[in-house]
């Protein structure tokens, strides 16, 4: 039987792996663009950083839920205003609204964001966990 301190350890781990998979992604379209891949194949990548970020998001926030993190209505705002943004230059990348390299920098900017800055408060609520 696991315990509350084994469970956060898995839940920890588990973000840290899906985060790295998230950079991993972020790092392949970007060697795609600087490679001069056309645009479906550049597309086709920025869907899949979509929907891998979308399956994170849904593992992250049922996490919170399940351990009753005490910011998690920001957290769930913050999930839903990247990933309208995100679809937004998308559809703006179709439109020609939007450069496949400012993807670059703003990708890279997010996910740091998103790991340093939101997802260490649930790290360090882990943490707090774990220890009792």
């Amino acid at each position: 039987m696991t315990n509350n301190s084994d469970k956060c350890k898995i839940a920890c781990e588990r973000n840290d792996l899906q985060h790295h998979i998230l950079s991993t992604l972020i790092n392949y379209f970007r060697t795609a663009r600087m490679a001069r891949a056309d645009n479906a194949t550049l597309q086709m990548i920025l869907g899949e950083i979509l929907a891998y970020y979308e399956l994170h998001q849904q593992n992250e926030e049922q996490l919170m839920k399940d351990i009753s993190f005490p910011d998690f209505e920001s957290h769930k705002k913050n999930h839903d205003i990247h990933n309208l943004d995100f679809i937004k230059k998308i559809q703006g990348v179709e439109k020609g609204d939007y450069a496949y390299e400012d993807f670059d920098e703003y990708l890279s900017k997010w996910i740091v964001e998103h790991i340093t800055h939101e997802d260490a408060l649930l790290r360090k609520y882990l943490k707090q966990l774990q220890n009792h």
